[in-house]
């Protein structure tokens, strides 16, 4: 915004930033002179506008500035606060600087942290499998616990292979059980 719109460092006027509905703009434009004492006339600038609003600049005297501004709330336009520092787009400007330097460190830190994070992570759920397949195996077959847990990797199109192969161990194993085993 143009800072030579506002009024900074009068003893007398002071500057209002108005946010005005689109729908409301043209009973603004032509009201706004008249809702409190001591407005200046012809003072609206249009500062900036989007689908739903616009922002308008009104200049007023401080004497009656609280006035204007509940006749505003009055007329369901919001007045907002602002508060002009000299100098202020610079130091706005070192600050997105410094803000955007930090977000590279601990964008670093953050990736090396996930990292490590996902392979805990990966580590204790297979813990955890580990130890539901060795409870479930006790609730199902009781004790003494006499079995061998094995992972078989599965890739996509030997699967019926691989069925093949643990169902053929299955059966090898449950003949063991029952006393048949393999010498």
């Amino acid at each position: 915004m143009d800072p030579s719109i506002l009024i900074h460092d009068s003893e007398y006027l002071e500057t209002h930033l108005v946010v005005v509905p689109n729908n409301a703009k043209r009973d603004f434009l032509k009201s706004y002179e008249t809702l409190s004492p001591m407005v200046v006339p012809r003072s609206s600038v249009e500062i900036s506008h989007d689908s739903e609003f616009t922002l308008f600049a009104v200049s007023t005297f401080k004497k009656h500035s609280v006035d204007f501004q509940h006749k505003c709330r009055e007329m369901k336009w919001t007045p907002r606060d602002y508060k002009y520092v000299h100098g202020g787009k610079e130091e706005e400007e070192r600050e997105v600087q410094r803000v955007s330097k930090d977000e590279r460190k601990i964008w670093g830190e953050a990736l090396r942290l996930s990292r490590t994070g996902w392979s805990e992570s990966v580590m204790i759920m297979i813990h955890v499998l580990t130890l539901q397949v060795f409870v479930e195996t006790v609730l199902r077959y009781g004790l003494p616990l006499d079995f061998v847990s094995g992972l078989i990797k599965v890739f996509i199109h030997p699967t019926q292979r691989c069925r093949d192969v643990s169902n053929v161990t299955i059966d090898v194993s449950e003949t063991c059980e029952e006393g048949q085993g393999i010498a």
